[in-house]
């Protein structure tokens, strides 16, 4: 008796601790109000959280706290599902389920995951396969080699570039997905934050919001103006030096996505390497420390500016010169000295501002 009398109180105590409590978040309407941070600026709202891997943020202008939760609560679950659907290291991902099914093996995914991919093979054809989402196997050869003190040998790299291309991907039809050679991994991580930023500015729209700022990890998409009617101003960090600027971009309905080595990089017996690889040669990338693509949409912005990081400078101008609404800047190194050149797209400069009429 005293044994069913527990059990009776464990149920009780269990209902009381578990299930309410995710009854209740469930029913609340505004869950991350208590998150949403007033500005200095009348209006103007912010919620920051990690995802995707990164810093992420909300910017938007709303008459106040409530408001700005109902705009914000959901661009962040669009932006969560991005990442539940298209993360490398979440076991219950799409993409870590293609990736355990092996070659010749057709897996059904969502249509968003269906989506980046289709994209992804089309920028992959745009770029010349400077673009390429299953350069992953050759990413691990590099962090073998970081850990073994010397470059990968070239027979291992030549090995490893046939499991590498996107014509080694297949569109199967009703939105299955299927990997065609033995060894090969398919990683979103160069397109899906833009894709994931399109997303929350969709429900922004949606949800009745004129003025916002989406931020993931440097990929942003921006919605309207600022609350003051001026364009949206963005630094471009300098990697040379992190408190330094290589551009002031006033932007409105639209997006941009920076890509480069500062922030991410190996070294081998002191020579350093970006993280970024060259799908086509097998190597890191060298010659780009940083790219910046403004784009009418994200994902746009995020894949082009990887590609960017890989192409020759005048190869990626005459690309970006030849494609409606988007602009690039281009840092191009300069032989082994620390010494840069600046290249930039016909229209770039007319998306800049002077230094001395910054207001963030």
């Amino acid at each position: 008796m005293q044994n069913k009398t527990l059990k009776i109180v464990l149920a009780i105590a269990f209902f009381l601790l578990i299930i309410i409590p995710v009854f209740l978040q469930s029913t609340r309407s505004n869950d991350i109000r208590p998150l949403v941070k007033k500005t200095g600026e009348p209006g103007r709202f912010i919620f920051h959280f990690e995802t995707m891997g990164t810093d992420a943020s909300v910017i938007v202008y709303a008459e106040d706290t409530g408001r700005a939760a109902e705009f914000i609560e959901p661009a962040v679950k669009a932006i969560e599902k991005v990442n539940r659907l298209m993360s490398f290291y979440r076991p219950d991902s799409d993409i870590s389920t293609i990736n355990r099914a092996g070659p010749g093996v057709a897996v059904k995914v969502s249509g968003h995951t269906y989506n980046v991919i289709e994209q992804s093979i089309y920028f992959s054809d745009l770029t010349d396969g400077a673009f390429d989402i299953t350069f992953t196997p050759l990413k691990k050869i590099w962090q073998q080699a970081r850990e073994n003190g010397r470059e990968p040998a070239g027979e291992l790299i030549e090995e490893t570039l046939g499991r590498i291309g996107s014509d080694k991907i297949e569109l199967v039809e009703d939105g299955k997905v299927k990997l065609l050679a033995e060894g090969m991994l398919i990683d979103l991580g160069g397109i899906a934050k833009g894709y994931a930023a399109d997303l929350a500015v969709a429900e922004l729209k949606k949800a009745g919001c004129k003025s916002a700022l989406v931020n993931i990890g440097g990929d942003m998409a921006a919605l309207g103006r600022r609350g003051d009617g001026e364009r949206w101003q963005i630094l471009v960090r300098d990697p040379r030096n992190g408190s330094e600027s290589t551009a002031r971009l006033a932007v409105d309905n639209t997006s941009l996505a920076t890509s480069g080595d500062y922030a991410r990089y190996f070294t081998i017996n002191g020579k350093r390497y970006s993280h970024i690889m060259d799908p086509r040669t097998g190597r890191p990338a060298e010659n780009v420390p940083s790219a910046t693509l403004i784009a009418p949409d994200a994902l746009t912005a995020d894949a082009l500016a990887t590609a960017l990081s890989v192409m020759e400078p005048a190869a990626g101008l005459s690309l970006v010169n030849s494609l409606d609404g988007v602009e690039c800047m281009i840092m191009e190194r300069n032989g082994e000295k620390e010494e840069f050149v600046f290249h930039y797209s016909d229209g770039f400069k007319n998306k800049t501002f002077p230094k001395d009429t910054e207001k963030f």
